[in-house]
């Protein structure tokens, strides 16, 4: 997240939920880079999506979805221990940079899909998101050759 990049997508072409993808997007993207702390919301806060996390080695960060009712009632080791912990708010704030991507990419390259088949609107998609990669990767680079950012300044700036 601190560079902003896209690592794994899937597209779907019918309402579905995201859920369903979770774990299996989280195991590619950590076979590219190394995820240390995942940021989720509410909606992917279910015991098996946790338990895959933990055996990733990964720190997730997901806020209980029914946070009123009480511990007793809630099911799950671990959905039990965050609530016990509470949810870190300052590193989940760190979600919104996830809905800044979907809006540069859509100001960008604009909202709506111009293909008609199905399989050219993945490839669009998948275009996209690789201009978008491109389009971070030369403009950090582009700010540290002008000398915006040296190279100890550019790894403490939060992206």
């Amino acid at each position: 997240m601190k560079q902003q990049i896209v690592c794994a997508i899937k597209i779907w072409h019918r309402q579905r939920h995201d859920g369903v993808d979770f774990v299996p997007l989280l195991e590619r993207t950590n076979q590219i880079i190394p995820v240390d702390t995942i940021v989720a919301d509410k909606g992917y806060d279910s015991e098996s999506n946790h338990v895959a996390v933990d055996n990733l080695g990964i720190t997730s960060i997901i806020p209980p979805r029914y946070a009123d009712v009480p511990i007793y009632k809630t099911r799950g080791y671990h959905r039990k221990r965050l609530k016990r912990n509470g949810c870190d708010k300052k590193s989940h704030h760190q979600r919104n940079k996830t809905e800044t991507i979907f809006s540069v990419i859509k100001k960008m390259f604009g909202e709506n899909v111009m293909s008609k088949k199905i399989l050219t609107q993945n490839r669009e998609l998948f275009y996209r998101v690789i201009a978008y990669n491109a389009y971070r990767i030369t403009r950090n680079n582009v700010l540290i050759m002008y000398g915006f950012y040296t190279a100890t300044n550019y790894r403490k700036h939060k992206y």
